[in-house]
C-alpha cells in the first residue's frame, strides 16, 4: 500500500511543504471541539490533527486505510494520556478496515 510505504516520512515532507498551514489548520479544528464532544476522525495519517484534538474532546477514534500510519500517529501521540477508564480522554487507533467490518 502506497501509504504504508510512505509513512516513516510523510511528516518531514509535510512540515517542509505545508507546516504554517497545518499548524493554522490544527488551532482552527481544535478551538471547533468541545470537552464534552465524541470525535471520530477518518483518515487521520500521523496523527497531526489527532493530536491537536484530542486535549479538547471527551473521546476521539482515529482511523486510517494504512497500519503505518496509524503506528506513526500513535508515536505522535506518545506523550499524551492514553486509554484508560478514569482518564478525560479515550483513544482509539483502528484501521478503518476494522471499524467497517464491525
Amino acid at each position: 500500500m502506497f501509504w504504508d510505504t510512505i509513512a516513516g516520512v510523510y511528516d518531514i515532507f509535510e512540515d517542509v511543504y505545508n507546516g504554517k498551514v497545518n499548524k493554522e489548520l490544527c488551532q482552527e479544528v481544535a478551538e471547533l471541539i468541545s470537552a464534552d464532544d465524541d470525535v471520530l476522525e477518518c483518515a487521520c495519517g500521523t496523527g497531526m490533527l489527532t493530536v491537536c484534538v484530542a486535549p479538547q474532546c471527551k473521546s476521539i477514534v482515529a482511523t486510517d486505510f494504512s497500519k503505518k500510519m496509524l503506528e506513526r500517529a500513535s508515536k505522535s501521540a506518545a506523550g499524551m494520556e492514553t486509554p484508560d477508564l478514569n482518564s478525560p480522554t479515550s483513544w482509539i487507533w483502528s484501521t478503518l478496515t476494522a471499524v467497517l467490518t464491525k
